[in-house]
């Protein structure tokens, strides 16, 4: 698997809701394939998802990093190899809430930093 392009957006026009959108192009043996996926969370969750996100673009091999507050059930977290690690976020809303379901986005930790960045300036 090779990404060919990845990008995410923060929309936060929800007043009290936070998403991230991210969107790659990921080249399989079998062809090009397009990703998108997207997860929600509360606003008030943003210190902690900016914090948990920090944590895990610094040092390779963090421990995964959970909370609940709210209706969130959050978990960041970082897969794959030493040389080309993702950052997962991962949120798991109640069943008739706003944006229920559970939702992950996998980001290369490049584009992770970048949204950190992002994130930051709505704090």
């Amino acid at each position: 698997m090779k990404i060919l392009d990845e990008s995410c957006a923060i929309d936060n026009s929800d007043a009290g809701f936070i998403r991230i959108d991210r969107s790659a192009i990921i080249v399989f043996p079998w062809g090009e394939r397009p990703r998108s996926s997207s997860v929600w969370f509360e606003r008030a969750s943003l210190p902690w998802v900016t914090a948990a996100l920090r944590a895990c673009i610094g040092t390779y091999g963090t421990a995964c990093q959970r909370t609940t507050a709210g209706q969130d059930s959050l978990r960041i977290d970082e897969s794959g190899p030493e040389p080309a690690p993702f950052i997962n976020i991962y949120n798991e809303r109640p069943a008739g809430v706003a944006h229920e379901g559970a939702q992950l986005v996998s980001l290369s930790k490049p584009l992770a930093a970048k949204l950190l960045d992002e994130l930051e300036r709505l704090t």
